[in-house]
């Protein structure tokens, strides 16, 4: 979670971050299967939620939390202390097995120069796990109030990940469903008011408020989507989704 979502209180996390952190513990599988103790850099971590999950699914690995934003909002009570677990403000100088870059570019105005110095925090033969929201058309006040610059079409995404000299391995749609009902909420928003103003969006949360019950329904919904969308590109089917994911390798 971005630590500008984060609520002042404790909170029920939103089916989408669960389902999301089950799709990307998955993707690792592979990394850690033939090197359990590999060092990873989650940029842009945020409240470090995600970086504990991974130590739980793979309790060898060890996790540096980088996110500028540390030094002004604390993360610790969020994620729990863990002795493979760590928090920095300043990107490190060392080098990873894996770099995480979920949900992350589309803060950045300058993407390819960025994700570039991102590339020298990876080992060769290393890892690079990133997400973006995808679609441009569907920019809205929701992306104004997190802070995007943009969202990303796959051919923009993948121009991007080649521009910095990664393989990519594997790539594809995230969150199909939620796709079609973004669109649906795109086309209602340019009926009412202008999409594009931020200045009357308000602040959006990943907290969930509608019950335990329908929380978990949710949650395996959204699962389940995320499974046909990991089998999709497996099978080498490109669907569309509210995100785009790709795993890549530096050479």
């Amino acid at each position: 979670m971005d630590l500008v979502e984060r609520p002042s209180a404790s909170f029920a996390r939103h089916p989408w971050e669960i389902a999301r952190a089950c799709f990307f513990l998955d993707q690792l599988e592979g990394v850690f299967r033939s090197q359990p103790d590999a060092n990873v850099l989650d940029a842009g971590a945020g409240d470090g939620w995600f970086a504990g999950q991974l130590i739980q699914r793979y309790p060898k690995a060890r996790v540096t939390c980088f996110d500028p934003n540390y030094d002004f909002m604390a993360p610790e009570p969020f994620s729990g202390a863990h002795e493979h677990l760590s928090f920095t403000a300043g990107r490190p100088h060392e080098t990873f097995s894996v770099l995480l870059l979920l949900d992350v570019m589309e803060h950045i105005e300058h993407d390819a120069e960025a994700l570039a110095e991102f590339v020298t925090n990876v080992r060769p033969g290393g890892h690079i796990v990133m997400s973006v929201p995808a679609w441009q058309r569907l920019f809205t006040s929701h992306d104004i109030a997190l802070r995007h610059f943009r969202r990303y079409s796959p051919e923009r995404a993948r121009a991007l990940v080649r521009g910095a000299g990664l393989t990519l391995e594997r790539e594809g749609g995230l969150f199909h469903s939620l796709l079609v009902a973004r669109s649906v909420q795109r086309l209602i928003s340019r009926a009412t008011t202008d999409p594009l103003d931020g200045s009357h969006a308000r602040q959006h949360s990943l907290e969930w408020r509608r019950g335990t019950r329908l929380r978990r329904w949710v949650t395996w919904l959204l699962q389940a989507d995320a499974r046909f969308g990991a089998k999709t590109a497996q099978a080498g089917f490109r669907l569309p989704g509210l995100s785009w994911w790709s795993v890549c390798r530096k050479p």
